[in-house]
Order: C-alpha cells, then structure tokens, then sequence
C-alpha cells in the first residue's frame, strides 16, 4: 500500500465508526501515512429478551428457509449467538449469503462459507448474486438491526421470495461522546469518514454547534453521498466501498488532489 509522502503535511483523518469496529480501519489509515482519531458516532446495543423474541422464533424456524442473509458484521455477532444457541449443527440446504467482505470473514469464524457477490459492501452487489434472481416458492431470513433500509426485501418480494427479519439489535446516536467528537472538531481536522447515512446523521447531531460542513467527508456509496450532500455538506467523496484499502485509496486521492492544486 502506498503511503503519503514525507514532505506534505499529515492529513487528521477522523473515524466515526461505532466502538469495536474503527481499530481496523484506524491501522491501516495511520499505516498510510495520516493521523487518526476515532470518535464513534453510532453506538451498537443488544435487544432484551422480548425484544428478541421474533428473531429467536426466526432461527427456531432456521430450516425452512432456503436463503439466510446477514447484512453486517453486527448481523453476525449478535444473530449467531442465537442460532449457535439453538443449532448445535447448521441445518442443510440453506444458502448464506453475506453483504460485504468483513460480514463473510465474520460467518467465516463459525465454518460458514457465505456466498459473497463482489467486494460492495451493499445490498445492490447482493442481490446481482445469480442464486438469489429467481426466488418464487422460497424463504429468505434476514439478521439486521432495527430499523433497516426496506431496499432488500422488497426487491427480494418482487422475485418471488417470502421475506422475514431477524432484528437482533439496535442503533443509537453515542451520545455519550458528544464531548469528544466536538474536542476532536476543535482540534483540526482534516478528513471525515462516515460508513453509513445513519453515521452521517448522528455526526452532524453530535457536532451541534461546531462547522463541520465544509470538512471533506469520505462515505462508502452513492446513496451516502446523497444523503450527506442534502444535509449540507460541501465536498463529499465517494469510496468503492467501506472497507479500509477502498477508504484508504479515497484519503489518498483527496490528499494528492490537494498537493498539485
């Protein structure tokens, strides 16, 4: 991977990602060259047992569907510690599916071969997977948090297929870090990377007061940047996807941009 050079000035690359999943990506960023600072502006919490009851009568029912999907590494956590609960051997004759590379490495951990279509991290790379066109007669489950994106299952729907969720958490503004993600702010920085429109919501909520508008923002898609360039913010740049070297490859882009203005 190629690194920024020596005699430009350290770019301050500030991760928004929720705790627990920035360490990664905040590596490789200094790895490259930049500074990193990690503030989480997404919390990830678990659900109550009531709360859970729908997705554990989901994976009760595990064998009777004929395509599982989990769209993050969220997804993984949190819905195979309720299927490894129940299923002390997969059932046959499912098919995993997983949306981006990090959901497969994760399913990975528990000898689960996910079908993976592309390096997107997205649900549009998903559903060009050849197995998942013709769905007539089918059921698919899907392990989200509440409160997802409808995209999925609605063109899951219109193939044929009957569609349940398994919500087995939540998402939550981290409120509790307002004060050092307006520090951080304060402090200068550079770059901004947010991995979701629910990221780029809860950034804008916690920073209040603070002018973050014009602070390049780096986000994993198209739709993002829609999002993020409604709500005001001036120069948005677009990953290949959200994972490191996609982001890294963006930071590096904007930064050389920079030099030879």
């Amino acid at each position: 991977m190629a690194t920024i050079s020596s005699e430009q000035p350290v770019a301050k690359v500030l991760i928004t990602r929720p705790e627990g999943q920035a360490d990664g990506l905040a590596d490789a960023v200094t790895a490259a060259g930049f500074e990193a600072k990690v503030v989480p502006v997404m919390a990830i919490d678990a659900l109550t047992e009531q709360q859970l009851r729908p997705a554990i009568n989901g994976v009760l029912d595990l064998d009777n569907y004929q395509h599982i999907i989990f769209i993050s590494t969220n997804a993984v956590r949190y819905g195979m510690g309720l299927v490894d609960q129940y299923w002390p051997q997969w059932p046959e004759r499912v098919r995993w599916h997983a949306i981006g590379k990090a959901t497969a490495e994760a399913l990975q951990r528990f000898d689960i071969d996910a079908e993976l279509n592309g390096e997107s991290n997205n649900s549009e790379a998903l559903l060009a997977n050849p197995s998942l066109q013709q769905l007539s007669g089918q059921k698919v489950l899907i392990f989200r948090g509440q409160g997802g994106r409808e995209h999925l299952a609605e063109v899951l729907r219109q193939r044929g297929a009957a569609v349940d969720y398994a919500e087995v958490y939540c998402r939550r503004a981290a409120i509790e870090n307002r004060e050092s993600l307006q520090q951080a702010l304060a402090e200068s920085v550079d770059v901004i990377v947010a991995a979701s429109a629910d990221s780029v919501k809860n950034l804008l909520q916690l920073a209040e007061k603070q002018s973050i508008l014009e602070i390049p923002l780096v986000v994993p898609s198209a739709r993002v940047a829609m999002i993020a360039t409604t709500a005001g913010f001036v120069r948005v740049l677009i990953a290949a996807n959200a994972g490191s070297a996609a982001v890294i490859a963006q930071l590096q882009l904007h930064v050389s941009g920079q030099a030879n203005d």
